[in-house]
């Protein structure tokens, strides 16, 4: 069976003129921990495993409350000292930690870990074009000629 439009007979999908403008795109809006891990990420420390950083630190939390952080290993102390900045430089960070289950602390920390690498692709994003700045002669064509915006040609990959 099929059904026909009495008025016209070209079939419409959709309901407004094609001379109007669509409906605007819903702006975005992420997480605010995704900010925060893009801005410690530049900050503090840029390579981190961070739903691991969170889970240990809250588990080393603990661990304090009994025994001095002298006591801990080296590299455990250094893990610590970049916990506690991020603790500092997010407020209610902890208490968020504190209070969720093992699945909520490693959901913040793949926040923080995706903007931490978002973090990392703008810096390498903008350093094509501050090489290629660094590396030409005033007034002269590089030869070969080299792109601004691709990292193929530039040994980047």
């Amino acid at each position: 069976m099929t059904t026909q439009d009495t008025t016209s007979g070209i079939p419409s999908k959709r309901g407004s003129s094609a001379l109007q403008m669509g409906p605007r795109k819903k702006a975005s809006s992420s997480d605010p921990l995704v900010s925060h891990g893009r801005h410690f990420g530049r900050t503090v420390f840029a390579l981190c495993n961070y739903p691991s950083l969170l889970t240990n630190g809250v588990l080393r939390l603990e661990l304090l409350e009994d025994t001095p952080l002298e006591e801990f290993p080296a590299e455990e102390r250094r893990e610590h000292r970049v916990f506690e900045q991020l603790l500092d430089s997010y407020p209610g960070l902890l208490e968020r930690l504190k209070g969720g289950s093992e699945e909520e602390i490693l959901h913040v920390g793949e926040l923080i870990g995706k903007g931490a690498a978002g973090a990392r692709g703008d810096d390498t994003k903008t350093l094509k074009s501050a090489v290629l700045d660094w590396i030409s002669p005033k007034g002269e064509p590089i030869q070969p000629p080299l792109h601004r915006n691709s990292k193929i040609d530039r040994g980047f990959n």
